[in-house]
């Protein structure tokens, strides 16, 4: 991580704050969300693992210098570890393939989770979402839930959300427009594809991998996630330790993401032949990859072990198994709401650029991460439709 040079540039100003206290919570969140062990944080701001543990918890604070170093090594501002984090809020983080993540991966994926939330926190005071508009699902038991069962609720969501039951022009739009807050994150090297949460049990909040580029992909972890957000909502935090608890949820999720995106009653219809070139035809129209098409129609028993292996075994002659056609082809399906509400609240000047970064305590890149706007730009696209209004209070 670039330094920012901020304890260079202002050292008497940071000595000049040893009696504010920094936040613990914050420290340990600038630290996971850059990515540093413990004991590569502590050899950066040159003290103990013992000292970072007893800042992280609240037990000891850093000194104005090393306040300085962990500044500079973070790149996040001063005013970051002093402000006081919203309030508790249990967040429980479904995880697209969770069941062999890493501890700290999924303590760097809740930062990023929590971030994400704060940020929701913040901008609904002045901007008016689409109310969540999913159904409750009565007299299901997560990890217990028949298949058949999701096959119905797959298709009585799409009927739910009048999207008919062909191919669904875009998923990260039809989610957004029905109240998910969707942002896509760099999870680099964290090997995540997505994780989804609620929001204090109202709102559901979806992050998807901004590193991985395939659409078709990234179109599948979206409509997974939302098979968590549907199926998993009442999964509390000390189930998350029961492995095959959660492999249970996976293969739902999965499932689910399978009937939404190629729904029983109309995408077997449409299956004519095993020949690749049909496939190929069926992942543009549909959007879904080649792979997940000969797993779902072998979950609707239309191709059998031996056809399955056929066509795998032609994939691979021709090299199709990592890299199928059209992966570069089609385009990836990026959220706008958080965009749109920030290019909301700077159009109608309620908030200035610099106005925003002072309140998000963040620097500039990292809000545009979260944010998913341009790498330096702000820019209002006239072409999105609207999905947000300012609450009628706000004056403007």
């Amino acid at each position: 991580m670039k330094s920012n040079g901020f304890y260079n540039e202002n050292k008497k100003y940071i000595q000049s704050i040893e009696n504010i206290k920094s936040v613990p919570e914050r420290i340990k969140q600038a630290r996971l969300y850059r990515g540093f062990t413990i004991s590569d944080f502590a050899d950066e701001i040159d003290v103990s693992r013992q000292s970072v543990h007893s800042f992280e918890n609240g037990s000891k604070y850093p000194s104005s210098t090393t306040v300085g170093k962990i500044i500079n090594l973070t790149n996040f501002p001063l005013s970051f570890f002093t402000k006081h984090l919203p309030a508790s809020n249990d967040i429980v983080v479904n995880y697209r393939s969770f069941v062999t993540t890493r501890a700290m991966v999924k303590e760097i994926v809740n930062v990023f989770s929590e971030f994400v939330e704060e940020y929701y926190l913040y901008l609904r005071e002045y901007i008016d979402y689409p109310k969540p508009n999913l159904p409750e699902i009565p007299n299901i038991i997560p990890g217990k839930i028949d298949h058949e069962l999701i096959e119905d609720i797959a298709c009585n969501l799409r009927t739910y959300w009048n999207a008919g039951f062909g191919p669904i022009s875009n998923v990260v739009r039809l989610m957004e427009k029905n109240g998910v807050i969707i942002t896509r994150l760099p999870f680099g090297d964290l090997k995540v594809d997505a994780c989804s949460y609620w929001s204090n049990n109202e709102r559901p909040i979806l992050l998807l991998s901004s590193d991985k580029k395939c659409a078709v992909r990234n179109r599948f972890d979206a409509a997974h996630e939302l098979g968590h957000l549907l199926l998993h909502k009442s999964v509390r935090p000390e189930l998350n330790f029961d492995k095959n608890f959660m492999k249970s949820l996976e293969i739902e999720a999965n499932r689910f993401a399978g009937a939404f995106l190629l729904p029983y009653k109309s995408f077997p219809n449409e299956f004519m032949s095993t020949s690749l070139r049909h496939l190929v035809s069926l992942k543009e129209c549909w959007k879904v990859s080649i792979g997940a098409i000969i797993y779902r129609c072998h979950d609707l028993s239309i191709l059998t072990d031996e056809n399955v292996l056929n066509i795998r075994k032609r994939m691979a002659t021709k090299k199709m198994l990592t890299r199928e056609p059209l992966d570069d082809v089609l385009e990836p399906e990026n959220p706008v709401i958080l965009k749109k509400s920030i290019d909301l609240l700077i159009e109608r000047k309620l908030k200035s650029v610099q106005g925003i970064i002072n309140d998000l305590c963040m620097f500039v890149d990292d809000i545009e991460n979260i944010a998913c706007l341009p790498c330096g730009t702000l820019a209002y696209d006239e072409k999105i439709i609207p999905l947000i209004r300012l609450k009628k209070d706000i004056p403007q």
